[in-house]
């Protein structure tokens, strides 16, 4: 094991950052708080701590993020979701106290647990002005099965113009609410996700086996639009996890799906047991071109390099590329008598059996992970949260721990 810190609470969210500025940063949220760690060769060090006094569901980093490690001018900013339904902007100035912008919540927003966030903007200069959401829970109402896409600078009544901050740190106060366009669906979402080469366009997936490619900058102005056929251009669906939710089979209200991050065709999903991949450019009538099995009983993290899937036990799923071995990704067993494991595959050898790798034996189990936009020596990296704390570790080396956890 190369690096671990301890969080001081139990940890549910791990997300890296994969800004060029800030590869090594890593966002843990935990029972109250999310944490900001710098990730380097020798060390985990903390360099911001928001307290948002709620359990964190989801977090998203922004595109303007940048490190210490690379900045004498260094600028955190990413959102977070709590159990209270409520999005939080949290930012930080390299020479200023950390800052919390609240929004959304169950008057204004969503109505049950926020599953995913992600910035969708694009990758210009206005990718950091747009945040998606999506929520639901199962079998639970009222059940807001809603997609919303903020705008966190909305122009003012008066100005029409996009509100930029000239200083974040006197922004805050004055800074207006953000607006959302919404889009219902018929089941809860878990996961939302964007394409850096695609302004326009999110994906989500619900927890029966579809996956949504939306439209959410359609003009709506347009006489005779057709609001649900529209803003939906695609929808990809796996026919095995769609016909078990519909007689009662279905192992795990459960679903997630990502772009392949260097190829705007390709899209992943898991669902339960099993994950599935699409190319746009062979629709095969929504069914997927490949489809591959994952750990019996259902994965509840999926983080693809080609492809990204995650299952929580609570049904929240996330999704995040590495952009350093665009052939792997990782899997993390719902229950497993492994312990804390996570199995790599290579999407050059899909019927190839995955490669093991324990993290620690049982009664351990692996809470969520993410795969690190840096290498060391040209090798992966992975964050993993087990309990109270997350390992930095470079695939490919032993990540075996000896006898007595060390």
């Amino acid at each position: 094991m190369d690096i671990t810190h301890n969080h001081g609470s139990r940890i549910f969210v791990v997300r890296a950052c994969l800004n060029d500025d800030a590869l090594d940063l890593v966002a843990i949220g935990g029972i109250q708080a999310v944490q900001v760690i710098s990730c380097t060769a020798e060390e985990c060090k903390v360099v911001a701590n928001f307290h948002i006094g709620a359990e964190v569901t989801a977090i998203a980093w922004s595109p303007r993020a940048t490190s210490p490690e690379s900045s004498s001018n260094s600028f955190i900013e990413l959102v977070a979701a709590g159990r209270d339904k409520n999005i939080r902007v949290l930012t930080k100035l390299h020479n200023d106290e950390e800052k919390i912008f609240n929004f959304g919540g169950q008057l204004t927003g969503h109505q049950r647990t926020i599953n995913d966030l992600t910035f969708c903007g694009g990758s210009d200069d206005m990718g950091w002005k747009y945040v998606a959401s999506v929520g639901g829970t199962p079998n639970i109402l009222p059940d807001d099965k809603m997609l919303a896409v903020w705008d966190l600078y909305p122009p003012s009544e008066s100005d029409r113009s996009i509100r930029v901050p000239s200083s974040f740190t006197s922004f805050q106060e004055s800074r207006l609410q953000p607006t959302a366009w919404t889009e219902f669906f018929a089941h809860p979402l878990n996961t939302v996700a964007f394409h850096p080469q695609s302004p326009s366009e999110v994906i989500v997936s619900d927890c029966q086996g579809s996956v949504f490619l939306v439209d959410w900058r359609t003009d709506y102005d347009v006489p005779g639009y057709d609001r649900g056929r529209n803003a939906v251009v695609a929808e990809f669906l796996d026919p095995k996890a769609l016909g078990d939710a519909r007689i009662g089979l279905s192992k795990s209200w459960s679903g997630s799906a990502s772009w392949k991050r260097d190829d705007l065709n390709v899209i992943g999903a898991s669902f339960g047991d099993r994950w599935c991949l699409w190319d746009q450019r062979q629709m095969r009538g929504g069914k997927p071109l490949f489809t591959g099995s994952g750990f019996p009983g259902g994965s509840y993290r999926f983080r693809f390099d080609i492809l990204c899937f995650i299952v929580r036990e609570r049904s929240i799923m996330c999704f995040r590329w590495c952009p350093t071995e665009t052939n792997l990704f990782a899997t993390i067993p719902l229950e497993s008598d492994e312990g804390a494991v996570l199995r790599i595959y290579n999407t050059a050898f899909l019927q190839a059996s995955p490669t093991t790798l324990t993290i620690l034996p049982r009664p351990h189990r692996v809470s969520d992970f993410d795969w690190l936009g840096s290498t060391i020596r040209g090798t992966p990296r992975v964050v993993v949260a087990i309990g109270q704390s997350v390992c930095v570790a470079a695939i490919g080396e032993n990540l075996m721990y000896d006898d007595e956890g060390q």
